[in-house]
């Protein structure tokens, strides 16, 4: 479990090596945050063993409805999966009248992102939305694509725009750094969200210039 704390060394050296080895009949089961270690990938895939990613493991419509009708929930299994994306985590807790996103999980999905994506999302945590352009412009834009897609159920992605769900907007908090809203807010300029006539008054605060100005 979380190989992707071991990073280099001895630890991934021996996970290897048990996977290329293991007998026919032996199960190994690795669990990390991140892309599997190029090494492991490959004998994952000489081994024809299988790769199960976040987006396999959502929640479907049918299926908050099973866990709506189990739990006795009053909330609908439509809006289980639109407040959570399907989020297993989330849609039980939800469903269990709990918070979505408890502090210490927050932590725990965040603490997988470099502090510079970290300060990203707190600014992009300011807008209702972003298109997806803006993300990619970004310094981080890549790092953050990849944490999109291995955790469905924290974003509202599709192929134009992104927004960040309910329940990591709570686990961000205070307020962004400026020099890393104020870049935000360059990038909605040129990609034409934010008009050029509104940034005089309001640059010396850039936190304020994204949330009048949120899309």
């Amino acid at each position: 479990d979380d190989l992707h704390l071991a990073e280099r060394g001895a630890t991934n050296d021996l996970v290897q090596t048990i996977a290329e080895h293991a007998a026919d009949d032996v199960a190994v089961i690795v669990a990390t945050h991140g892309d599997l270690p190029p090494a492991l990938a490959r004998i994952v895939a000489m081994r024809g063993g299988d790769i199960v990613e976040a987006r396999d493991l959502v929640f479907s419509g049918p299926e908050c409805q099973a866990l709506a009708d189990r739990v006795g929930t009053t909330i609908s299994p439509d809006e289980l999966l639109a407040r959570t994306g399907g989020w297993p985590l989330a849609v039980t807790a939800l469903a269990r009248g709990g918070e979505q996103l408890t502090p210490a999980l927050g932590a725990e999905l965040l603490a997988a992102l470099s502090p510079a994506a970290q300060a990203e999302l707190s600014a992009l945590a300011l807008v209702d939305s972003v298109p997806t352009a803006v993300v990619d412009d970004g310094p981080v834009g890549d790092e953050l694509r990849r944490f999109a897609a291995r955790h469905p159920g924290a974003f509202d992605l599709d192929s134009h725009r992104l927004a960040l769900r309910a329940l990591l907007r709570a686990a961000l908090s205070g307020e962004p750094d400026a020099g890393v809203a104020d870049d935000l807010a360059d990038r909605l300029e040129r990609h034409g969200e934010l008009a050029t006539a509104d940034r005089k008054s309001t640059r010396l605060n850039s936190s304020h210039l994204v949330i009048s100005y949120a899309v």
